[in-house]
């Protein structure tokens, strides 16, 4: 899948500028902490704005494989917000990428297909609420059936592509 691939190369290339990045800057130098020496110089600053800009790299890469309740996302919860960020998320982008290339993770179509079925359901919930019952019911309807559709390949189960007509009699 080349989604995938992509992703791995994307983890792979923010993992190697950060390990190179943190053999000249390592991360505990007091960057972090207020009030200290290196933390209010400018070159102090510019270091500490350094390692945040790599954390929102690797929760930007991370976030698109977490889904709500997964484990990756529980340990991006858990991240503090701070120079430590980087340093604390590097485990997690190493362990997403070995996940990617062991072939332990859905693809990235399906990560899009729940999402969409949970927003039609979302906008069928909407409908329902509103008293619109026979729409809420076939949007349901549609995104079950597009899922399913979508979901059956996976599991070796054939489906009938062609419409029939029903106002057509068979013969």
């Amino acid at each position: 899948m080349i989604a995938v691939e992509e992703m791995i190369e994307q983890l792979s290339v923010l993992i190697s500028e950060y390990e190179e990045f943190c053999s000249v800057f390592p991360p505990y130098w007091g960057y972090g902490i207020s009030g200290s020496p290196v933390s209010q110089s400018q070159e102090g600053m510019e270091i500490r704005e350094e390692f945040l800009l790599r954390s929102y790299r690797f929760k930007a890469a991370i976030h698109p494989f977490t889904t709500p309740g997964d484990s990756y996302q529980k340990n991006l919860d858990d991240v503090s917000s701070d120079v430590a960020l980087a340093d604390s998320l590097l485990p997690i982008a190493k362990a997403l990428r070995a996940d990617l290339q062991d072939g332990r993770f859905r693809s990235v179509s399906e990560f899009i297909h729940a999402d969409m079925f949970s927003d039609f359901l979302e906008i069928a919930r909407e409908l329902h609420e509103s008293d619109c019952k026979d729409t809420a019911a076939v949007q349901a309807d549609t995104a079950l059936e597009s899922h399913l559709r979508l979901l059956a390949p996976k599991h070796n189960i054939k489906t009938v592509t062609e419409k029939i007509d029903p106002k057509v009699p068979e013969t």
